[in-house]
C-alpha cells in the first residue's frame, strides 16, 4: 500500500512538473503571437501606403518577382499592357503590349 502511495506521488509530481512546463510554453507562445500580430498590423499598414501610393502616382509601373511574374502594378502601366487585376500572378511574358523595341536595348517607345 505504501509502494503504491508512493507511486501515485511521485506521479503527481511528474504531472505537476508537466503542467509547469506547459505553462511555460504557453506564456511563450503567449509572446511570439503577440510580436507577430504586431508585425502583421506594421506589414498591413505598409502594404495600404504602398496601395495608396501605387493608386495615386501617374507612373507606369509593373512589379515583378525573381520569376518575372506580375506582382502589382500602377494604373498608368494600361496604356502600355493589356494588364486587368487577374493578371497578378501571371507571368510577365503572358501579357500583351504597345511596346516598340528600338534599336538600342532597352529603350521603348509607345
Amino acid at each position: 500500500m505504501e509502494t503504491s502511495n508512493e507511486e501515485l506521488l511521485a506521479g503527481n509530481e511528474e504531472l505537476l512538473a508537466g503542467n509547469e512546463e506547459l505553462q511555460s510554453v504557453n506564456e511563450e507562445l503567449h509572446t511570439v503571437n503577440t510580436e507577430y500580430q504586431s508585425k502583421i498590423l506594421e506589414l498591413t499598414e505598409l502594404n495600404n501606403d504602398l496601395d495608396n501610393l501605387i493608386a495615386s502616382t501617374r507612373i507606369a509601373t509593373l512589379f515583378l518577382d525573381e520569376n518575372l511574374t506580375v506582382r502589382r502594378f500602377t494604373p498608368e502601366i494600361r496604356r502600355a499592357f493589356r494588364i486587368l487585376d487577374g493578371d497578378i500572378g501571371r507571368p510577365i511574358n503572358h501579357l500583351t503590349h504597345e511596346l516598340v523595341c528600338l534599336p538600342h536595348p532597352g529603350i521603348f517607345i509607345r
